[in-house]
C-alpha cells in the first residue's frame, strides 16, 4: 500500500501502452500490452478506492453504497 504522500496513479503511463497497443501489430505484443494496461488501471483503481477511504474516516463521511458511485453522501461534522 502506497503511502498518502505518493501519488500512484500516472497517466502518462496509461497512455503510452494506450499508444503502444494501437501502434502494435503483433498480436502477441497487444496480449501483453492489455494485461499490463490492465493491471496498472486496477492499481490506480484500488489506490483510489484506498484514498477515498481515507477521507471518509478522517472526514466523517459516509457514502450510501446502495445508490452506486452517483449515490448521496451524508457528512457530519459534529
Amino acid at each position: 500500500m502506497a503511502t498518502l504522500g505518493v501519488l500512484m496513479f500516472n497517466a502518462n503511463l496509461v497512455a503510452v501502452i494506450c499508444q503502444k497497443i494501437a501502434a502494435e501489430s503483433d498480436l502477441t505484443t497487444v496480449r501483453d500490452l492489455n494485461n499490463l494496461l490492465l493491471a496498472v488501471i486496477k492499481e490506480n483503481h484500488e489506490e483510489v478506492r484506498l484514498r477515498i477511504a481515507y477521507l471518509a474516516r478522517a472526514y466523517g463521511i459516509t457514502f450510501n453504497g446502495s445508490q452506486g458511485s452517483r449515490g448521496s453522501t451524508t457528512v457530519g461534522y459534529w
